[in-house]
């Protein structure tokens, strides 16, 4: 998790709900997306938590469906893992 969140997050005064939304790459089945994206966005809420941020959070697994980048087929394993990589995330908002 990035180290500037929590000061953000303590910075923003009153937080009335947190929506946190896990993604994944396009490999693996739909099913599996779909749960490792939860696994990712509920490791994130288990952290807040953990640090003091307590408030009403909800947990999104939004699997592969809002990739932020496509990449080809054709290249190498590693290379198409590197290119991947930016659709592995988690994204957090505050309201």
């Amino acid at each position: 998790m990035d180290k500037d969140v929590l000061p953000q997050l303590r910075h923003c005064g009153i937080i009335n709900a947190i929506t946190i939304t896990g993604h994944t790459d396009r490999l693996g089945t739909d099913n599996y997306n779909k749960q490792l994206s939860e696994q990712r966005a509920k490791s994130v809420a288990n952290y807040l938590k953990n640090k003091g941020i307590v408030t009403r959070i909800t947990i999104i697994g939004a699997g592969k469906s809002q990739a932020v980048t496509i990449c080809s087929e054709k290249s190498s394993r590693s290379n198409l893992l590197k290119c991947l990589a930016p659709n592995r995330r988690v994204v957090i908002k505050v309201q």
